[in-house]
């Protein structure tokens, strides 16, 4: 990438050509600072648009006069740089590439702006790509891609899908800048869950009422320390918390959520992501369908040995073979003093962790974890 930057760091935007594809662009300062691979956004959409053509030849295998029927049927008419539309040969001359954006304007409300036709393909089908004129339903569309990837999209208004913008973690909390285009690449939406937090942890699932908007919901988070309270979120936005179960790990968690829902399953509730702008929406009904117990659930679940609980069943076998070692157990060890009748006072020995906790990491230990 050739670059003159401004004199202004970090603020400042730097233009450039890109080595790779000969495209002009530009980018911040702080945002090339902090960028991590490509930053030309027409390498990024030419990828984006081939590896949907490997995996989708009929639907993305599309000529430059498609991509003009594509953005024309999006609402936009191709415009030169004078903003006379273009019609014909004119207009699919102006498509260089399928992935390129193109100048152009809504037939609607006269906007001007550059869109390319993967940029429409990417987004639902009957999806509007407007900004000004119908910016609402685009952005249900893209903030629904966030959701489906566990965040909840922060920014405030449009930003080119190839931009990362801000969001946080529905689970932990973490912020993150991940651009639309990247989650559908399969960049991780959350690092902390995806690296920090380790899923054979300990988790929670809580019950919540919305008295406001008449739904329970259930959810989960993690019980590591961190400086989010996933709960505590959720409170802030009218929630009460009506049970909470701690069970052995993330998968445990996944399964005690599913079974409740697949018992309300009859009661969903038709709230929306601008009544719950902290996530979770999807996994909430109606406050008049049968009531639920987590503690019950999880204990039924943990008899049945269902996905998540059967662990203690494959570490007793791991240990039956390999048996755990005295040195092992000292980090595991309190000793708690106690005072008897007669004045002295003795000491009582536990372990600091439950069975299954301590288990599971002398475990995670030997094998490096």
């Amino acid at each position: 990438m050739e670059a003159t930057p401004d004199q202004n760091w970090l603020s400042s935007r730097i233009s450039f050509f890109c080595s790779t594809c000969g495209e002009p662009g530009d980018i911040t300062s702080a945002k090339l600072k902090r960028a991590f691979g490509e930053v030309c956004e027409c390498c990024i959409a030419r990828e984006f648009y081939l590896s949907n053509l490997a995996e989708d030849p009929s639907k993305w295998g599309f000529t430059r006069q498609g991509a003009v029927s594509i953005i024309s049927d999006a609402g936009f008419d191709l415009i030169d740089d004078a903003g006379e539309v273009l019609f014909g040969a004119r207009a699919v001359d102006a498509v260089r590439e399928v992935w390129i954006e193109v100048p152009v304007i809504c037939r609607a409300c006269s906007t001007k702006m550059k869109i390319s036709a993967v940029e429409v393909m990417a987004l639902e089908e009957g999806a509007a790509h407007c900004l000004t004129c119908v910016s609402p339903d685009m952005m249900d569309q893209i903030n629904d891609v966030y959701s489906s990837h566990g965040l909840v999209r922060d920014h405030v208004g449009y930003a080119r899908l190839s931009d990362p913008v801000a969001a946080h973690c529905m689970t932990c909390g973490s912020d993150r800048r991940v651009s639309f285009l990247g989650l559908l690449r399969g960049e991780p939406a959350c690092l902390s869950c995806t690296s920090g937090i380790d899923p054979n942890a300990p988790h929670r699932v809580y019950l919540m009422h919305f008295p406001r908007f008449g739904v329970f919901k259930i959810g989960i988070t993690n019980l590591e320390d961190r400086n989010y309270d996933r709960i505590h979120d959720h409170e802030s936005h009218g929630g009460t918390v009506v049970e909470i179960v701690d069970v052995p790990n993330r998968e445990a968690a996944f399964t005690v959520e599913r079974a409740i829902l697949a018992t309300v399953t009859h009661y969903h509730s038709d709230v929306s992501r601008r009544q719950f702008p902290q996530g979770g929406w999807t996994e909430t009904w109606r406050d008049h369908a049968p009531a639920v117990d987590l503690k019950a659930t999880a204990r039924e679940l943990a008899t049945q040995e269902a996905p998540g609980f059967d662990r203690r069943k494959h570490l007793d076998e791991y240990f039956a073979i390999h048996p755990i070692k005295v040195e092992e157990l000292v980090s595991f060890v309190k000793a708690t003093p106690v005072e008897i009748e007669s004045g002295e006072t003795v000491f009582v020995f536990g372990l600091t962790e439950s069975r299954e906790e301590m288990l599971r990491k002398v475990r995670k230990n030997r094998e490096g974890g």
